[in-house]
């Protein structure tokens, strides 16, 4: 079978251009910095409101809850990207851009003053973070909570 017939935009086959075009009608682009709040309406916020909005979740709960989306590749590998950077709490969490210096900036400066901190398969996050320069490895394995671990053993803190 041939391949899909290229389009204008290049050779990007019109089957994907398409499906490009319908999804970003779908879900409509949103800035970054974003703030996500308990209705799950992300809106984009300035980064010193990110970073406020990140220090209340941190004087609420005395932890961070931090996830990181790449783009699947493992560290190391020629198309191995850090994207994004979320934290939080139950209340509020702010989605930064990770390739952006200065939410990057915001990123590590939050990170080292959490005194706790928390993610959902620790290893997954925690690598990403270290080897973007984000994080200190060491010092934030020793604060680290790891969640997938509390829920397999039906414990928590």
């Amino acid at each position: 079978m041939p391949p899909p017939a290229a389009t204008a935009l290049g050779d990007v086959p019109a089957v994907q251009s398409r499906a490009h075009r319908v999804l970003a009608a779908i879900e409509r682009s949103i800035p970054l910095p974003a703030l996500v709040g308990r209705d799950l309406r992300p809106k984009a916020v300035s980064l010193s409101v990110a970073s406020r909005e990140v220090s209340a979740a941190l004087a609420r709960c005395g932890a961070l809850t931090v996830d990181v989306e790449t783009t699947g590749y493992p560290v190391g590998h020629r198309d191995y990207a850090l994207r994004t950077v979320q934290m939080g709490d139950a209340r509020t969490a702010v989605v930064f851009d990770a390739t952006n210096p200065d939410h990057a900036g915001v990123i590590r400066d939050l990170l080292a003053c959490a005194p706790r901190l928390y993610a959902h398969s620790a290893t997954a996050d925690l690598v990403p973070l270290a080897h973007a320069g984000l994080v200190d490895a060491d010092s934030a394995w020793e604060r680290m909570g790891d969640t997938v671990i509390c829920a397999k053993l039906r414990t928590c803190w």
